[in-house]
């Protein structure tokens, strides 16, 4: 795994550089099929190919990973690879090219099993910028499968359990009165999960004003916008 690693970060592959990012998934590739692994790169528009391999037939698990680092070209001959006392440094070492070097090393042993379980490998290209190119390939290759394994590293060789994302919504509200004694302040409580959401009215700010607070939305005509 230490040769591979040394490998994989020689070969420098920042976001904004798809010609290198490509040049990796290409490399990955040849590396597993000289291992009699099934292995095939994708083009991802802007950003590289993706590499998708697989051994045991399909579903089963998958285990997803990126190509594309932080680290600009360059960084290499500033930081070189190293190992020393058991670690190694290198650009792209922790995020996440010792974890390639993993799949590197179980998918090969898996395919010498008599009978292997299905397990795939989906490394994107475009991790670090949004995983915007490669994307329907991603939902796609998941959709297939029946769990998904990150090989994101973790601090201090702990085992991660879970991943955390976010998203950004903009919220109107949508509401008619149900009762001709309907009144103004009449309060229309949403879901604690909508908390903090900022509100837009398309009515008078005087009479019928509104706002998001505390989980509560006042006011009369609104519209649910997810955006």
């Amino acid at each position: 795994m230490c040769d591979d690693l040394r490998e994989l970060v020689s070969r420098e592959s920042p976001s904004d550089d798809p010609a290198r990012v490509a040049s990796l998934a290409w490399f990955i590739r040849d590396a597993l099929r000289s291992r009699r692994v099934e292995a095939q790169t994708y083009a991802c528009p802007a950003q590289g190919d993706a590499l998708l391999a697989s051994v045991g037939g399909k579903g089963g698990t998958l285990i997803l990973g990126h190509l594309d680092t932080v680290w600009p070209v360059g960084s290499l001959a500033e930081i070189p690879f190293r190992i020393d006392a058991g670690r190694a440094t290198g650009p792209g070492v922790f995020d996440m090219k010792a974890g390639i070097a993993v799949a590197l090393a179980v998918l090969p042993a898996l395919a010498e099993e008599p009978e292997p379980a299905p397990v795939s490998l989906l490394l994107v290209p475009d991790e670090e910028v949004g995983t915007h190119a490669s994307r329907g390939l991603l939902l796609e290759t998941a959709g297939r499968h029946r769990r998904v394994l990150a090989l994101e590293p973790s601090l201090d060789g702990a085992v991660k359990l879970e991943r955390k994302g976010t998203g950004l919504f903009r919220l109107a509200s949508a509401a008619a009165p149900s009762t001709r004694a309907w009144s103004p302040r009449r309060v229309h409580r949403l879901s604690p999960s909508w908390r903090g959401a900022s509100c837009s009215s398309r009515h008078s700010p005087t009479r019928n004003k509104r706002r998001a607070r505390d989980g509560q939305l006042v006011g009369r005509r609104s519209r649910l916008v997810e955006g």
